[in-house]
């Protein structure tokens, strides 16, 4: 069995943007968002303190972080995520040419 991490498909935006910021894939619906996998964070804030992010410690600042806040609250140094179990996936492609009318 595979693990799988809920994450976005815009290759211009890092983890940390998925994570931050919500960001929808294709198993949204039965996991999620991006940002709903997120347990903890650990966050430099403007006085330069180290905190712990997470729904006991600081729960507000994680609700802000997971999404809720729409802007940046300090430099999120590491993450910690909940992963989900995939038994299987199909995976395809498609493509087309659009007419130049």
């Amino acid at each position: 069995m595979a693990w799988h991490l809920q994450a976005g498909s815009c290759p211009t935006v890092g983890i940390s943007g998925h994570i931050l910021g919500g960001r929808q894939r294709l198993l949204a619906r039965s996991h999620g968002l991006t940002c709903d996998s997120l347990l903890e964070l650990t966050l430099v804030d403007s006085q330069l303190r180290i905190l712990t992010v997470n729904e006991r410690s600081e729960p507000y600042l994680y609700w802000a972080c997971k999404g809720g806040g729409g802007g940046s609250f300090g430099i999120a140094t590491q993450f910690r995520l909940h992963l989900f179990p995939l038994k299987s996936a199909l995976v395809f492609g498609v493509t087309w040419k659009l007419s130049a009318i």
